[in-house]
């Protein structure tokens, strides 16, 4: 064929294409014609199909399924195509809808992205994670809170946990990432560094990339051996990926490490903080006050993992573990638990053990946590309701174009095509803007949920997009069938007789419903912000027993501790720099440890006080109590050189000596026949773990001024903290290294515990917000839309009389009692769900009314203002204009 043919050809179909395929018809015909004469005649032609040669109906039914599925396809182009020019001519709603679905399902992607990688996800690089299992203890003290968990273990325990195990079972333990620094040819370079014992690897089945790991005698705590295994990203992004890292020095702290291999790729420890370089336990440079070997002492470093064999259960492990820390500690009210190590989120510990007043504040972060996937779900359902409306208003508006398209032949399922294919059009817009919502969206929940944690990878992984793509589709077509299923043209001569101006009103007993659905999950989510913006200003008004604004906390880390005298003149210079106003020194910060001791009251003959329940004590300088804040009730606080003094908290002059006069008594601290030494005076209760805790026993003794020591305490004058921040860190400076001065403000370190309250108080507040928004949009539109259809009614209401008032009290009151319906379901679910958050909230009830009248009255207010467009508009209505077609 000649270009020229070829050309008129294509002319021909472009020109008329019901021709075209008309003559392909017959042409198909022919053939089949031909092949089943050729069958008769016992002569198939060479290298026809043998189906066809021995069964002509064989061809026949292989081509009418090529049809079908010809059809199929050209069916679905043009539905798709139909959709995409809808859309286009209908920019508002299309934005609207993608919008609203890509901000609910990003929302939900964003908390799958955090949850799943706390709690769904193992962490990257490990072998066979699933026999892995971490220990932690379950400590029931009597003396502070009913039960508390902790994830760390002093050699000394370890040990004897080690050699309890059955021997198929390998443990390991390791140092919790932390900052260090590593010099460089530019300075000194921030890193993270984990000590591990020798098997950590060979436990936890990694392998590496270059190189080997620790052998046994590196593992050893009483050898040092200055060697490192390097993390792979490490290796990447501060080698390049140099293939001769092997036998590099690594100067970290002042201790020159040759690395001697590189974790495979993906490993960065069990933590959810990263690790760079992991190196041998015995290098961990560790000093104690005794001046014995740290893994001699009952400091807490380390953490703990098993890798079980089979047969092993975990209360098996558990209990084997529990009795070989009962030989090395003697209470019994510590047990070893056994958690299986599915994620490194486990590191928040505390899961299993009720939120309640006192426990450790990581737990309320944990449930916290789990109820945000609650919420941000309650979020998706107001979108895909919201969607769903907006489709069935589209719908509605176009009644007597699908009456008439039915009248034309198109079958009912071909209208139910079309409408899923436009869902599933506006699902993919809306997925993939989704996926950078959710990309941001992860990034800020995991500052606001663990902002001191540095991760490793970033929000956003396969699994968050997977996730992303999927929920968008399920909510996609959830939403399009609502319109799909409403038999839209069921009644020929009802639809067509539908005008433009009528519209009809099938489906607005629906669109109400979904309206009140989301006023209601809208009013849920606003109550839970109310609720938690009270319960955070209630923890906020809390009294401490000392006053955390702008109280500074210096700890000095050198090897060794500054001695004392060097100490106090650190204090008085610092005591000068611009916005100081004082200066102090302690053994412990308020709120930062516990430090107990044996004490003895005269005249009796038992301990007073049981090592499981003991007061705890603090050692301090004549200026803490001025520094801190700590108000002095009776009596008064240690003169300059003081040394046999005792200072005792409220609480504990009220048990120990009821009705009595405790500045008249003495303390003996130590052994029995030490000195009694006086009380000379009565400060008030102050926290010592939780800012939620009953008062404990406490008491305080004088610093020893010639011991070493380490913390400075600084009250800062208001509003002058960056001035003296500077000032401090300048005269710091030039007396320490950097990496050898931590200086942190009160309100940081007392951040952690805030944080539940603050961060319910913020995402409920935020999804709250959001359903707020989208519920206005869903109001909006449905009012918009019942004002469209109802012109001809308010047409002759106005030529009856009406006045604007009136049409305002009517479209208005049509909107207000659909969303007052949704605010009446919303507060009884509230209701009924209290229980879920009451754990999780302070001094406030879950059935509070002011929250319910707060959620409640700023839903009907915004219902108002979402009605009120609208009924201005039915309102300026020209009577004339509207019956002019009649």
């Amino acid at each position: 064929m000649s270009w020229v043919d070829g050309l008129r050809h294509r002319l021909h179909v472009w020109s008329d294409r019901n021709a075209y395929f008309q003559e392909q018809q017959e042409e198909r015909r022919f053939h089949r014609e031909m092949e089943l004469m050729h069958w008769r005649a016992g002569d198939a032609r060479p290298g026809s199909d043998r189906a066809s040669a021995t069964n002509p109906s064989g061809l026949i039914h292989r081509q009418r399924e090529r049809s079908k599925v010809k059809r199929f396809l050209d069916g679905l182009r043009q539905d798709f195509g139909y959709a995409v020019r809808g859309l286009i001519r209908s920019p508002g709603f299309a934005l609207m809808a993608v919008a609203t679905l890509a901000l609910g399902v990003g929302a939900n992607a964003a908390v799958f992205s955090v949850l799943d990688r706390l709690f769904g996800q193992p962490p990257a690089g490990l072998g066979e994670p699933e026999d892995l299992r971490r220990l932690y203890l379950r400590i029931v003290d009597h003396s502070a809170d009913p039960e508390v968990i902790a994830p760390s273990f002093n050699y000394p325990a370890y040990s004897a946990v080690e050699s309890a195990v059955e021997p198929g079972v390998g443990l390991a333990a390791w140092t919790p990432s932390s900052e260090q620094f590593l010099r460089s040819g530019d300075g000194e370079v921030p890193i993270r560094a984990s000590w591990v014992t020798h098997d950590y690897f060979d436990v936890l089945n990694v392998s590496t990339a270059r190189g080997r790991l620790f052998g046994e005698e590196e593992g050893r705590v009483d050898v040092h051996v200055p060697v490192a295994v390097i993390s792979h990203d490490f290796w990447k992004q501060f080698f390049g990926s140099d293939p001769s890292v092997l036998g590099r020095s690594l100067d970290i702290d002042g201790t020159d490490y040759t690395v001697v291999g590189v974790a495979a790729d993906g490993f960065t420890g069990l933590d959810l903080n990263y690790t760079d370089v992991f190196l041998p336990l015995g290098t961990l440079p560790v000093q104690t006050w005794s001046g014995d070997p740290w893994w001699e002492t009952g400091g807490n470093y380390l953490q703990v993992a098993s890798r079980v064999g089979e047969g092993v259960g975990d209360e098996q492990l558990a209990a084997r573990a529990t009795a070989g820390y009962h030989r090395q500690v003697v209470p019994e009210r510590y047990q070893v638990l056994s958690t299986t190590v599915v994620v490194p989120g486990s590191i928040i510990a505390a899961r299993g053990v009720g939120a309640r007043a006192g426990t450790a504040h990581a737990n309320q972060a944990v449930s916290l946590s789990m109820r945000i996937a609650g919420v941000s779900a309650i979020v998706l359902l107001i979108a895909a309701a919201n969607v769903a409306g907006l489709l069935l208003v589209r719908a509605s508006r176009r009644r007597h174009e699908l009456a008439v398209r039915r009248a034309l032949g198109i079958s009912r399922a071909r209208l139910m095509s079309q409408f899923l294919t436009e869902g599933m059009v506006l699902t993919a817009l809306a997925a993939a803007a989704a996926v950078p919502v959710a990309g941001w969206g992860g990034a800020a929940l995991r500052r606001l949920l663990l902002p001191e944690v540095q991760w490793a990878r970033g929000p956003l992984d396969m699994r968050a997009i997977l996730f992303a793509l999927g929920s968008a589709v399920v909510v996609g077509l959830l939403a399009a069938m609502m319109p799909a299923l409403q038999p839209w043209g069921g009644r020929l001569g009802t639809g067509l007789k539908v005008t433009a101006r009528e519209g009809g009103g099938r489906g607005a007993g629906l669109r109400s419903a979904l309206l009140a659905g989301q006023a209601a999950l809208a009013v849920i989510l606003l109550m839970g912000a109310g609720l938690f913006v009270r319960s955070l200003d209630n923890v906020s008004s809390l009294r401490l027993g000392f006053d955390i604004d702008e109280l500074v906390m210096i700890s000095i880390r050198t090897s060794p501790a500054p001695a004392g005298p060097e100490l106090r003149e650190v204090a008085s210079r610092l005591t000068a720099m611009p916005g100081v106003t004082g200066a102090a020194m302690a053994m412990l910060a308020p709120m930062s440890g516990s430090a107990y001791g044996r004490l003895f009251l005269p005249g009796r003959d038992s301990l007073l006080v049981n090592p499981d329940a003991s007061p705890a004590y603090n050692t301090v300088s004549p200026e803490f109590f001025q520094v801190t804040g700590m108000r002095v009730l009776d009596g008064r606080t240690f003169a300059p050189g003081e040394s046999q003094a005792v200072m005792v908290s409220q609480t504990m002059a009220r048990v120990f000596w009821p009705g009595e006069n405790a500045t008249e008594k003495c303390i003996v601290i130590g052994e029995p026949d030490s000195a009694c030494q006086p009380v000379i005076g009565v400060v008030e209760d102050s926290r010592r773990r939780a800012i939620i805790e009953e008062p404990m026993p406490h008491y305080f003794l004088p610093l020893d001024p010639d011991a070493p020591g380490r913390l400075i305490l600084l009250r800062v004058q208001p509003g002058q903290w960056d001035a003296a921040a500077n000032a401090v860190r300048e005269e710091l400076g030039a007396r320490y290294e950097p990496r050898e001065v931590m200086i942190r403000r009160s309100t940081e370190l007392l951040e952690p515990q805030f944080r539940p309250w603050r961060l319910g108080a913020q995402l409920f507040t935020a999804f709250g917000l959001l359903a707020l928004l989208v519920t206005i949009v869903g109001v909006y539109s449905v009012m918009a839309y019942a004002v469209s259809q109802r012109t001809h009614e308010m047409g002759v209401r106005m030529a009856l009389g009406a006045r604007m008032h009136d049409i305002l009290g009517l479209v208005v009151g049509s909107g207000i009692r659909v969303v007052a319906a949704g605010v009446v379901i919303g507060i009884a679910v509230s209701l009924a769900l209290g229980r879920v958050v009451e754990s999780l909230l302070y001094d406030v009830s879950p059935w509070d009314p002011v929250a319910m009248a707060w959620a409640a009255g700023i839903l009907l207010a915004t219902g108002v203002a979402a009605s009120f467009v609208p009924a201005w508009r039915a309102g300026r209505v020209d009577p004339a204009e509207t019956l002019r077609p009649d």
